[in-house]
C-alpha cells in the first residue's frame, strides 16, 4: 500500500451515530484487533447490533473511525458512565441485547462460549464498579489501529500516529465534560498497550479480574493529552 498522504483529508477521525454500516465496521475492526475480549466471543452480530448500534445511539458508549485514504484504519470506543456501565447496557436494554446474542448464537453457535466467558467478566465488573466514584467517571472500553496503519514506515512516512490520535479524541471529549482523569483495563499479557499508556504518562495498577491477570490503567486529563484533531461528525 502506498504510505504518503497528500493532504490533510487523507486521514479524519469520524465520530458514529450508531447507524448499522459503523456499526458492521466497529464490528469488524473489534473482532480483527481485539478479538481475544470476551466480548469478541459473542459474535459479530452481538457487537454490531447491540454494542456499536443500540448502546450508542442511547448514548451510553461512543466511538469514533480513524480513516486514511477513505479505509477504516482503527477505532475508539468510550463511556463517560464507566460506573454503571455495564450494569446499565444489560438491565436498561435485556431484550435489545437477548435479541441481539439470540442471533449471534444461531449464526454461530460457538459464540455460546463467548456468553459464559462474558457472564463472567460482567459479574466481576459489577462488583468493580461498586468501588467506582459515581458517574461520570471516564473509561476508554477499547480501541486498536490495524497494523499496516501503526508499522514504522507508515508513521515515518505520514508523520501519523493514530493510536495516541484515537485515545486524544476520547480524552478530549472527557476534558469537556470536566473530568479530570481516565481509566482503562487492560489484560497483563498485553504488553503493547502498557507500554503505550505507560508512554503517555499513565500509572498502573495490578488487579484480578474474573480469575485473569489484568492492569487498571489511570491516565490524568492535561490540556496537551486532550489536544485532539478535528473530528468529522459525518
Amino acid at each position: 500500500m502506498a504510505h504518503g498522504l497528500k493532504d490533510q483529508d487523507a486521514f479524519r477521525l469520524r465520530q458514529v451515530d450508531g447507524n448499522l454500516d459503523d456499526a458492521a465496521t466497529l464490528a469488524r475492526l473489534h473482532l480483527a484487533l481485539v478479538g481475544y475480549g470476551p466480548v469478541a466471543g459473542l459474535g459479530k452480530g452481538f457487537l454490531a447490533r447491540f454494542c456499536y448500534a443500540k448502546l450508542i445511539k442511547e448514548g451510553l458508549m461512543h466511538a469514533a473511525i480513524a480513516e486514511v485514504g477513505g479505509e477504516p484504519a482503527g477505532f475508539v470506543a468510550y463511556t463517560e458512565r464507566a460506573a454503571t456501565f455495564h450494569q446499565k447496557a444489560i438491565r436498561s436494554y435485556p431484550f435489545s441485547a437477548a435479541g441481539a446474542l439470540i442471533l449471534s448464537v444461531v449464526t454461530d453457535p460457538r459464540a455460546i462460549l463467548g456468553v459464559l466467558k462474558a457472564i463472567r467478566l460482567m459479574a466481576a465488573r459489577q462488583t468493580d464498579e461498586d468501588r467506582l466514584i459515581a458517574d461520570p467517571c471516564a473509561e476508554i472500553l477499547t480501541f486498536g489501529v490495524l497494523p499496516e496503519y501503526r508499522d514504522r514506515d507508515f508513521v515515518r512516512a505520514t508523520g501519523l500516529k493514530i493510536s495516541e490520535r484515537l485515545v486524544q479524541h476520547a480524552v478530549s471529549f472527557f476534558e469537556r465534560l470536566g473530568l479530570t482523569e481516565v481509566q482503562a483495563v487492560v489484560y497483563a499479557t498485553n504488553r503493547p498497550t502498557l507500554m503505550f499508556y505507560r508512554m503517555l504518562g499513565a500509572s498502573i495498577d495490578s488487579f484480578v479480574q474474573a480469575g485473569i491477570q489484568s492492569r487498571l490503567i489511570r491516565l490524568p486529563i492535561t490540556p496537551q493529552k486532550a489536544a485532539a484533531a478535528p473530528i468529522d461528525a459525518g
